[in-house]
C-alpha cells in the first residue's frame, strides 16, 4: 500500500498522473491547476451526472410550471407528455456536436466521431427566465454537458468568471477553461460559428470516459486502415 502511495505521488509530481487517469494523453501539455472555488454543477435543477430519466422529469415539471420554455415547439407535442418524452431528445451530426466545447485531438476525426456520437442524446433547446438557451447533452444516458447561452453579454460573463476563478486556461483561441475536481467549465467566445457566447458545464469523470472511448475507437479505425493498406490483395 505504501508503495502505491509513493508511486502515485511521483506520478503527480512529474505530471504523469493525468495521463494514467485518462484526462491527458501522452504528448499533451500539463494541465493548469484546479480552481479552489467549486464550479456549479446544477443549472435550473439539472445536475451533471444525473440520469436521463431524472432529467426528463425535471424538464417536464419545468414545462408544466412554466419555468421552462421550448425554443422551437412547432413539431413537439407539448400537450402530450408521453409523446413529448419520445421526442424531446434529438440527434445532431457528429461534426456539429463535437465543435461545441470539445478541444482534444480525439474529437478531430470525423469517422470515429460518427461512431462515438451514437452514444449521445441531445435535448431540444429550451430557455428559462435567466437564460437565452439551454441544451442538455447525455453520454451513455447520463447528463454529461450543459450548454448555456446566458442573457448576460459574453464580456460580462467572462469577467465574472475571471473574478471568481482567476485567469483561465485557453486550450484554443476563443475558448476559456477552468476546472475543479469534478467539473470542467468552458466558455466559447462568439465568432463565425457562434452568434452568442456559450457556457459549457462538463462532468469531468464522464469526460474522461468519453476521451478514452473516443481514443479507443479512433485507434481501432486507424489500425484497421493500416491493416487494409498493408495486406496484399488476394490472387484470383
Amino acid at each position: 500500500m505504501l508503495l502505491v502511495v509513493v508511486v502515485a505521488l511521483c506520478l503527480t509530481a512529474c505530471g504523469a498522473w493525468s495521463i494514467v487517469s485518462g484526462e491527458r494523453l501522452p504528448g499533451e501539455a500539463v494541465a493548469p491547476p484546479e480552481v479552489q472555488t467549486p464550479i456549479t454543477r446544477t443549472m435550473e435543477a439539472f445536475t451533471l451526472g444525473m440520469a436521463q430519466e431524472e432529467a426528463w422529469a425535471q424538464f417536464a415539471a419545468g414545462l408544466q410550471q412554466h419555468t421552462l420554455t421550448v425554443l422551437s415547439s412547432a413539431d413537439l407535442p407539448l400537450d402530450d407528455p408521453e409523446a413529448l418524452q419520445e421526442r424531446w431528445i434529438t440527434r445532431v451530426p457528429p461534426r456539429a456536436f463535437f465543435t461545441h466545447g470539445f478541444t482534444e485531438g480525439e474529437f478531430a476525426d470525423r469517422q470515429s466521431n460518427q461512431e462515438i456520437a451514437q452514444k449521445f442524446a441531445v435535448s431540444v433547446a429550451f430557455k428559462s427566465q435567466t437564460t437565452k438557451s439551454i441544451t442538455l447533452n447525455f453520454y451513455q444516458a447520463q447528463l454529461f454537458k450543459i450548454d448555456v447561452v446566458p442573457l448576460t453579454p459574453y464580456t460580462v460573463v467572462q469577467q465574472a468568471f475571471k473574478g471568481t476563478f482567476g485567469i483561465p486556461h485557453t486550450p484554443l483561441p476563443g475558448v476559456a477553461e477552468w476546472k475543479d475536481r469534478a467539473t470542467l467549465l468552458r466558455v466559447l467566445k462568439p465568432g463565425r460559428t457562434l452568434t452568442d457566447g456559450v457556457v459549457c458545464y462538463i462532468d469531468r469523470p464522464l469526460y474522461t470516459r468519453l476521451r478514452r472511448d473516443a481514443g479507443a475507437i479512433k485507434r481501432a479505425l486507424e489500425d484497421e486502415e493500416h491493416h487494409r493498406k498493408n495486406t496484399p490483395p488476394k490472387q484470383g
